[in-house]
């Protein structure tokens, strides 16, 4: 097991499709809310000052974020690449009722 530093290496491990909105709410729900939701688990870091640690179901390396700024950073990527720039979990709502009309 690796802790990375970068949120691009670690989310490309992970591997999440665009069709996985599910998924990508519950990732930006665990980042903002320091909790487990869905496959990931956002932690405090041990010690004063030391970030965060991510984890995923079934992805082996860890991600630790240092700064409030990385956090952010990394929610930004995921709603600008994934969620057309929709908040994730409005985004989530909007395509759930999409598929429903379907």
């Amino acid at each position: 097991m690796t802790t990375l530093n970068d949120f691009k290496d670690w989310f490309n491990e992970v591997g999440l499709e665009e069709s996985e909105y599910e998924h990508v709410s519950d990732l930006v729900h665990s980042l903002r809310n320091c909790c487990k939701c869905g496959l990931f688990n956002t932690q405090i870091a041990n010690g004063k000052n030391n970030g965060w640690i991510i984890s995923a179901d079934g992805v082996e390396d860890t991600l630790h974020l240092r700064k409030l700024t990385q956090i952010t950073g990394f929610i930004r990527y995921i709603e600008y690449g994934f969620c057309e720039g929709m908040d994730a979990e409005i985004y989530c709502s909007f395509k759930n009722a999409m598929e429903k009309d379907d």
